[in-house]
C-alpha cells in the first residue's frame, strides 16, 4: 500500500531531521514543502518573492499569503498536486514543512479518495505525535504486534 507521511509544526521543531530520517533510513521519497513554498512564490507571485526567501518562509507566508484569502486558497492546490505526482511514482513519500499545516486535511482527502494511506505527525521540540488518521481501539490493540 503507498503511504504518505505529513509532518508539521512551528520552525525549529525537528520536522526536516524526521523526514530526513524517513527519507535515508526507511526508503521514504521525501519533499520539502520549504522548497515548494519559495517555487510557488517565485512562480506565481515573483513580485512578492526575495533572494533569500528560504530564510523567511514563516513570516513570508503569515504577512503575505494569508492576508489575502485567494493567495492562501491558491497555495494548497500546487502542494497537493505535487504530494499526488510524488506518490505515484513511489511507494512511501514525506513531506516536511510549517506551511504544510494549512493544507494537509485536504491533501489527505485527496489521497485517500486514491487509496493511500496518509499519516498526519505533529512535530514540537524533536517529539512527533500522530495527529491523523485517529485510531481505533483495534488499531491501538495491533500496536507493536508483528
Amino acid at each position: 500500500m503507498r503511504r504518505a507521511v505529513l509532518v508539521f509544526g512551528n520552525p525549529g521543531n525537528g520536522k526536516s531531521t524526521l523526514a530526513d530520517a524517513l527519507s535515508k533510513h526507511h526508503g521514504f521519497h521525501p519533499l520539502s514543502v520549504d522548497a515548494i513554498y519559495v517555487a510557488f512564490v517565485a512562480n506565481s507571485y515573483p513580485n512578492l518573492s526575495l533572494p533569500d526567501l528560504r530564510l523567511y518562509i514563516a513570516q513570508n507566508y503569515a504577512t503575505i499569503l494569508r492576508s489575502d484569502a485567494a493567495r492562501e486558497s491558491a497555495w494548497c492546490s500546487p502542494l497537493t498536486e505535487l504530494m499526488l505526482a510524488a506518490i505515484q511514482e513511489h511507494d512511501a513519500v514525506v513531506a516536511d514543512g510549517y506551511l504544510l499545516y494549512q493544507c494537509t486535511d485536504g491533501i489527505q482527502t485527496v489521497l485517500a479518495e486514491k487509496g493511500i494511506a496518509v499519516f498526519q505527525i505533529t512535530a514540537d521540540r524533536f517529539t512527533y505525535t500522530l495527529t491523523s488518521p485517529h485510531l481505533s481501539p483495534g488499531q491501538i490493540a495491533a500496536l507493536g504486534q508483528p
